[in-house]
């Protein structure tokens, strides 16, 4: 009897290990279709087991990074998961239904594609735009009407002739150019670079037009000669014109840096005050009156920054000479401006699908959701939210745990605030709404680029005008300049909100079946490092302890005001410290090793981790830059030394309120 006894215990506890103790899943094997195989696989490819990794962490786990990536669409992972949705969207816009096309948003979207297509034909881009935006009615810019000028010499002598009656060759026709009216007109395409500065303030309630100094101007001789050599200026003219800019650019500079630190201002916000503020800068009057998106705001104010600089504006008197060399600096940077705004340079299918997501996110985001989201949306967003939710939970844990260095009350009530908008989309999807907010712009022409393109500048504008109104879409506006055409996260502060793109939810950066220590190390860091306040537990891990050092801890704090470039180091350590903790708060049990690996789940953690500063550039400031920051991020953490069985010395933290060197590229 006691032996069957015995053996029923026996029984017993196998049984019990059965039930209750986890099953060791199958390894992965070679060519393994699931996620988690081929997410590691990717991770091992990376790798380079000849490099320590406590001596270089980032030539550890992203040496072998660029061999596996060789083509040129991409750098990085999130250089990569936009791409794979340029290549959807291409496939999506070229096969829209025609039930689709009667929509003009959507039609706009493949019209402006199709332009952009056609645009590669146009041998001389530049001058199209310079023939649609003239100084005056009917007046070439000087510079253009110089190349005209000096191309009559292929004329028949009749036609020269008559263009020398028309024009003095001696000096550019520019009597009715109005430097202002100018400006004004430009300003409707976001141009702010010459004499006046206009930019949009946002607050909680209220959106101000600001009208300020321009910033310090460094335009450098080899890009001023590169835009002419564009405009097919003659090689004996080029120095000429540079020698000129270059003058008036030295001239303007020494205007706006008299008051550069000025910090008087007033705010025109009625009718009453338009009228003195017009009285008081009449040249403000031109200016004001050929802003056409005005008219979508009217009840607008507006904000004169600087006021001693405007005084001196309003007295400046300009020789017609000097009118001429201003109205060329003038197009210089307004062709600076056209070549900034595209979002990729050339022609071919990706180049254009990149400038229609800089100007459509929107109607291609709505393209995207019913063809790819939509299906899978239910369990993917309870996926993502939860994580959200983890990620704020962690961070007010973490600031919790230093009450002696930040005030909770405010901060816990900020975080608990935070939104998360998935895909950035509107409040609602009801064709009728979209359709408002693209109601200014026209018909697109299919066989002009050019007036397409500004027409989208100038919508641009417009909604930054009147981002109050979009309670959760973020639109164009001059703090997201790469809406749309990134999958990036960001955050929007003024909502206090987090903008995920569907683009960020495509491996390598997140998978719904992936393991949670790949979610967390990747997509949740990325969470983790956009939403606000994420700096401050980097930065806890800087601060020396203020109760020994008080006044060294308080002169640390302050440097974090002024040094932009270590609150950049801080936010990714305080991402990396507050994705760390999601993932632990996330196991039951402790079970924080992965079935499918026996490579141990913290070196796991990081080299996922790693993999979003891989780069395939070698040798350039992205990845210097990347390299640096991995490492400052390994140099802080405790468990990265227990993980890679690390000597201290190894990998010495040194405080971000000393090292001032090797931040040059960041």
């Amino acid at each position: 009897m006691p032996d069957c006894l015995q053996l029923l215990v026996c029984l017993l506890a196998i049984f019990n290990g059965f039930l209750f103790t986890p099953a060791l899943a199958e390894k992965c094997l070679p060519h393994s279709r699931n996620p988690n195989c081929q997410h590691l696989q990717r991770i091992k490819l990376s790798l380079d087991e000849n490099v320590n990794p406590c001596h270089n962490f980032y030539a550890h786990a992203c040496n072998n990074w660029p061999s596996q990536h060789m083509s040129s669409e991409y750098a990085d992972a999130l250089q990569l998961v936009d791409h794979q949705m340029n290549l959807k969207f291409i496939r999506l816009v070229q096969t829209m239904t025609e039930e689709k096309l009667k929509l003009d948003f959507f039609n706009n979207t493949r019209v402006y594609y199709e332009s952009c297509l056609k645009a590669a034909a146009v041998r001389r881009p530049l001058p199209e735009y310079l023939k649609i935006i003239q100084p005056a009615e009917n007046l070439e810019w000087p510079i253009m009407w110089k190349i005209r000028i000096d191309n009559t010499e292929n004329l028949e002598w009749e036609l020269v002739v008559e263009l020398l009656r028309e024009n003095d060759k001696k000096s550019w026709p520019g009597g009715q150019f109005d430097i202002y009216h100018l400006l004004g007109e430009l300003a409707d395409y976001g141009f702010d670079q010459v004499l006046i500065r206009p930019s949009i303030k946002e607050t909680l309630n209220e959106t101000i037009l600001v009208l300020a100094e321009p910033k310090w101007d460094t335009v450098t001789h080899l890009d001023m000669e590169d835009m002419l050599n564009r405009l097919q200026v003659h090689p004996a003219d080029v120095y000429k014109y540079t020698k000129r800019l270059s003058a008036m650019q030295t001239k303007l500079n020494r205007m706006s840096g008299k008051f550069e630190y000025n910090s008087t201002s007033r705010v025109f916000n009625s009718m009453g005050d338009y009228s003195e503020l017009k009285q008081k800068y009449p040249m403000l009057r031109k200016y004001l009156h050929n802003i056409g998106i005005l008219k979508f705001e009217r009840n607008l104010k507006i904000e004169i920054s600087n006021l001693d600089y405007f005084d001196l504006l309003q007295t400046q008197q300009w020789t017609d000479e000097e009118k001429e060399q201003i109205c060329n600096y003038i197009m210089l940077h307004w062709l600076r401006l056209l070549l900034q705004d595209k979002a990729s340079p050339g022609n071919t299918k990706l180049d254009c699908i990149k400038e229609v997501r800089s100007k459509f996110d929107l109607p291609l985001t709505l393209l995207y959701y019913e063809n790819f989201f939509r299906p899978h949306e239910r369990p993917i967003s309870s996926d993502i939210y939860h994580m959200f939710r983890q990620i704020r939970k962690s961070l007010i844990q973490f600031l919790e745990n230093k009450p002696q260095e930040f005030v909770m009350a405010n901060l816990r009530s900020e975080i608990d605030g935070q939104q998360l908008n998935l895909g950035n989309r509107p409040s609602t999807l009801r064709n009728s709404h979209i359709q408002q907010l693209f109601a200014d712009i026209p018909q697109l022409e299919p066989n002009n680029f050019f007036v397409n393109h500004l027409y989208l500048m100038r919508h641009r504008m417009i909604t930054s005008l009147q981002r109050l109104h979009h309670s959760r879409h973020v639109m164009y506006s001059d703090h997201h300049q790469n809406v749309g055409i990134s999958s990036a996260p960001f955050y929007d502060e003024r909502r206090n909100m987090l903008l995920l793109p569907l683009g960020i939810l495509q491996p390598p950066i997140y998978h719904q079946e992936l393991h949670p220590i790949f979610k967390f190390s990747s997509l949740g860091f990325l969470m983790a490092q956009h939403i606000n306040h994420t700096h401050l537990a980097g930065m806890s891990y800087f601060l020396p302890p203020r109760t020994d050092y008080e006044e060294a801890y308080q002169q640390c704090r302050n440097r974090f005001k002024t040094e932009p470039k270590k609150v950049l180091i801080a936010r990714n350590v305080g991402a990396a410290a507050i994705a760390y903790d999601s993932y632990l708060s996330e196991q039951p049990g402790y079970q924080f090793q992965p079935e499918f690996t026996d490579i141990p789940w913290q070196q796991l953690f990081y080299l996922n981790l790693a993999q979003l500063f891989c780069v395939a550039e070698n040798g350039t400031p992205r990845e210097y830059r990347n390299r640096f920051i991995l490492h400052k991020i390994a140099a802080y953490f405790p468990t990265f030394n227990e993980a890679f069985q690390c000597n201290r010395d190894d990998i010495e933290p040194e405080s971000i309120c000393v090292f001032n060197t090797n931040l040059y590229y960041l």
